[in-house]
């Protein structure tokens, strides 16, 4: 009985540890200055601002940012400085790389596992266009603005791989029903009222849904 009570007491604490959690956006800028946003409840993720993650040397910035600790889920979008060019990197095996007005995007998801993000880069050194700018850069821009314009009118389109397991649950149930109540999500997916919460507010924040006050419940749709 008593080597029983003893196992039991050991192995209480790692049934009570902290189930660690992230949906985070990292951009980093040209001096190395990383600023973290988003959801979690890890401590060193809630540093709004730190040079703590990155360094130089050798005409190379490194940004670390590596925790023991192991995550439930977590999902990451790392936004590099204009021009950077990637050496080396090190994130868990669901990863894509995209670019967006010239500044290099790394997408990241993990589960049941350290959180990890690690990328080597070199920043190249943009050419002076100024000469050029009146005489081809303002009417490209000005047909641009006008494509961006036509193209937000078009349905967004879902990336399912930039989401969690869980978003993805819900985004599909939101897009079938059109309209669904959070109480009715919380019932279709049996997930406590938290982290139904949580996820939610995630999506929202990547501007896939919106929450409406309805009496007292909120309703779920998808943002058009």
């Amino acid at each position: 009985m008593n080597k029983k009570f003893l196992l039991l007491f050991l192995l209480t604490p790692l049934v009570f540890a902290a189930d660690y959690y992230a949906d985070v956006s990292i951009v980093v800028d040209n001096n190395g200055l990383v600023s973290i946003s988003g959801l979690t409840n890890h401590p060193i993720l809630n540093t709004v601002e730190s040079s703590d993650f990155t360094t130089f040397g050798n005409n190379y910035w490194l940004l670390n940012i590596t925790l023991l600790d192991v995550f439930s889920n977590y999902v990451y979008e790392i936004t590099l400085p204009e021009g950077a060019v990637i050496n080396y990197i090190n994130t868990p095996d669901i990863m894509s790389i995209s670019h967006d007005n010239g500044n290099m995007i790394i997408t990241a998801i993990g589960n049941d596992e350290p959180f990890k993000a690690v990328v080597q880069y070199s920043v190249r050194q943009s050419f002076n266009y100024f000469q050029l700018l009146w005489f081809l850069v303002i009417p490209l821009a000005v047909i641009a603005y006008f494509y961006l314009k036509k193209s937000k009118k078009r349905a967004k389109k879902i990336d399912y791989f930039l989401l969690t397991e869980r978003q993805a649950s819900i985004m599909r149930i939101v897009e079938k029903k059109k309209k669904v109540t959070q109480k009715q999500l919380e019932n279709i997916l049996n997930l406590p009222k938290s982290a139904l919460s949580r996820n939610i507010e995630s999506l929202i924040r990547k501007d896939l849904i919106v929450k409406e006050r309805k009496g007292l419940t909120n309703v779920i749709m998808v943002k058009k």
